[in-house]
């Protein structure tokens, strides 16, 4: 992917935005619409603006843990979609997303402040004066735009804390109470003198079962699993657990359930080894605690699904894709660096 040395000052989060650069060559005509929202227009400018920063951040940081740049964008996802077109098929749907919520701002008496305001401007205009004329061309980084973006990132955020407000958070103990249970994995797979991992033959998965029972019943016997695992040299592990559990295993859960508090299981096998595991607990405090908080952020996000999904039906979206293909990532590059690597 060819990349020249132009440079822009970028560094964007829900609410403002600081010194960072990016590089980059090519523009778009910013006034054209990509989409409307009932009466409210999306503009090239905007829509540019977002998904560069996006294909910058993502080039910047995970280019080499997809296959480099050259591959990234072009990899198709299951749908047989690429990544590009998928990037930025997403970021129009979220500027729309955002545009709905502007528009219901009011129903739940969100609006900005006059300081709220001011910052965005003041960042804006930061970052216009940071960046080189042509590099602001690169990314539709004018002063309009930036604002804009960084308006609708700011109603989006109030808005939505706005809704999750509404949210039950109230979670009994008994309805988010988890177990815990300590257990030792017999592997079928072993590493050879070549350092590679290869599975274990038939007969020697029948020795591992072997040491397998061996340990089940000396563990049944000792009064801490877990420190008679050590003391066999083995590697033992925990997990919290409860009736919908399927971690280690689905078997695991159900032989643990029928075994009660403080009993261990027979030898159960798993696709991937032999598996000895006892209940230690039927109520762990810390991970009841965690599974509260996975249920209140669930109920949060169900509840701003549900108010968004009814206000999204109601809305008058019309939109014009074909614009997007002139956000061309092959042809140009993106490049994010923080503020102390642009100094450097």
């Amino acid at each position: 992917m060819k990349q020249t040395g132009k440079k822009a000052v970028i560094l964007m989060t829900a609410a403002a935005m600081a010194a960072a650069s990016l590089t980059g060559c090519g523009s778009v005509s910013p006034d054209k619409v990509v989409a409307t929202v009932d009466d409210t227009d999306i503009p090239m400018g905007v829509v540019n603006f977002y998904i560069r920063y996006q294909q910058g951040v993502y080039e910047t940081n995970y280019a080499q843990m997809m296959g480099g740049i050259d591959t990234m964008w072009s990899t198709e996802d299951s749908d047989g979609v690429d990544y590009e077109e998928s990037m930025k098929n997403t970021s129009l749907e979220l500027l729309e997303q955002m545009t709905i919520l502007e528009d219901h701002m009011e129903d739940y008496d969100v609006s900005l402040s006059d300081e709220e305001k001011a910052n965005i401007t003041e960042t804006a205009k930061s970052f216009v004066e940071a960046n080189e004329e042509e590099a602001l061309e690169v990314v539709s980084g004018d002063q309009a735009s930036v604002e804009r973006l960084l308006t609708l990132m700011t109603i989006q955020k109030k808005v939505y804390d706005e809704v999750i407000a509404t949210a039950d958070t109230n979670v009994s103990d008994e309805e988010a109470k988890q177990g815990k249970m300590e257990y030792v994995l017999f592997s079928f797979q072993k590493t050879d003198d070549d350092g590679n991992t290869v599975t274990l033959s038939d007969e020697e998965k029948e020795e591992l079962k072997k040491t397998a029972e061996e340990f089940a019943k000396g563990a049944k016997k000792a009064d801490d699993f877990y420190d008679y695992a050590k003391e066999e040299e083995l590697n033992p592990g925990e997990v919290a657990f409860d009736e919908e559990s399927t971690a280690p295993t689905e078997d695991v859960v159900k032989a643990l359930l029928e075994a009660g508090v403080g009993g261990t299981t027979d030898v159960i096998e798993a696709s991937n080894g032999y598996y000895v595991a006892r209940y230690v607990t039927d109520f762990d405090e810390e991970a009841t605690e965690n599974e509260k908080e996975t249920i209140i952020s669930q109920r949060q996000q169900d509840k701003f699904s549900e108010v968004y999904n009814e206000w999204k039906e109601e809305a008058k979206i019309t939109e014009n894709k074909k614009l997007l293909k002139r956000i061309d990532f092959e042809k140009q590059g993106v490049t994010v660096k923080t503020a102390e690597e642009t100094e450097e």
